[in-house]
């Protein structure tokens, strides 16, 4: 469900390599921006929404029949893992392979910035880095702060919110699960397009404001936050916070002292992932960008139109590096909190 959302819905790779071909993303952006026709954007918008809902729903609905229990109160033997060579060979290599594949295309980007002209002039130069950081500072910095920004927000929102629907019963239960994560099969495109019809007159308008790009942020990476506390409680078995209520544990006391210590690699999971995908976010907030703010995403996309691949490679080098180095921050801190980065579930 996700490969196929984020395949239909991606529009930075087809804008990019695309060539000769078009998706749907694409041509909601080129109507909205290229022609200035919203009510054709959005009309494409509408048909993009049925086709990744339809799946979501399918997918939603069908997995949750499901259990997943897999934390008890009761002892269990430990994990039997699979060791016969003919199976753990072959994947194995497939693994490597992939993994080889993948690690070669993030190292042309850097190599690509570090030359004048890929495919024509391999010489060495650090034109492209000087121009990156005296135009494109603004972009590194907004980038930087509005990711600082919602990724604590995100992860946080995200935990209470699974919480409240795994734990709770209440009146319009199904109706906040079903709207906390119907982000992920929302297109980024098709978000960009709802904000600016709603946020364009008043009562409210941000368009153009700070706030509007962070909530764009938000609202495309909680779902996932929300989606690993789920997954993280649904495999609790919920017999170990009535044991602890049965001891005389309040509401409070057993989600701060139980549940919330489980939940924790979850959590900062969330905050790392949502870290990461504001970041790099462009189909979302590539309608929602002003002069005022600049992000590093937008920029990339700037100079790869006018064909300057190696400025364009600077700058993803760039963002690959303060996504790493905060990463590893982030590691550091998870590690004084008590909580090994190999339990942090990246959804």
């Amino acid at each position: 469900m996700l490969v196929f959302i984020k395949s239909i819905a991606d529009f930075g790779n087809p804008t990019a390599i695309g060539g000769g071909f078009n998706t749907l993303a694409v041509q909601v952006y080129q109507q909205a921006i290229g022609n200035y026709n919203m009510a054709e954007a959005a009309a494409l918008s509408i048909i993009l929404v049925d086709i990744s809902l339809l799946l979501f729903i399918f997918s939603k609905y069908f997995l949750e029949k499901k259990s997943y229990v897999t934390v008890t109160g009761k002892t269990a033997k430990e994990r039997v893992l699979i060791d016969e060579k003919h199976i753990s060979l072959p994947i194995g290599f497939f693994c490597l392979f992939a993994s080889i594949i993948i690690v070669a295309l993030y190292a042309l980007v850097p190599l690509g910035s570090f030359v004048k002209l890929w495919g024509i002039n391999y010489s060495f130069t650090l034109d492209h880095y000087r121009y990156a950081f005296s135009m494109g500072k603004k972009a590194i910095i907004d980038t930087t702060i509005f990711s600082a920004i919602s990724a604590p927000i995100t992860g946080i929102l995200g935990m209470i919110i699974a919480y409240l629907i795994v734990r709770k019963r209440f009146l319009g239960r199904s109706f906040i699960d079903f709207t906390s994560v119907v982000g992920i099969a929302v297109p980024g495109t098709v978000i960009g397009i709802g904000y600016i019809l709603a946020f364009n007159s008043p009562p409210i308008v941000l368009t153009g404001t700070a706030a509007i790009i962070i909530i764009a942020f938000i609202a495309r990476t909680i779902p996932m936050g929300i989606k690993s506390g789920v997954n993280t409680l649904q495999q609790i078995d919920p017999s170990i916070e009535e044991a602890a209520q049965g001891l005389g544990a309040n509401s409070f006391k057993v989600f701060t002292t139980i549940t919330l210590p489980m939940i924790k690699p979850a959590f900062l999971g969330g905050l790392i992932y949502s870290f990461i995908k504001s970041m790099t976010a462009l189909s979302a907030v590539i309608f929602l960008i002003s002069a005022r703010f600049r992000l590093l995403t937008i920029v990339v996309l700037d100079q790869v139109e006018v064909g300057r691949f190696g400025t364009a490679s600077a700058f993803s080098t760039i963002l690959i590096i303060i996504v790493y180095i905060a990463i590893l921050i982030m590691y550091k801190a998870v590690g004084l909190l008590g909580v090994s980065k190999d339990n942090i579930k990246l959804t």
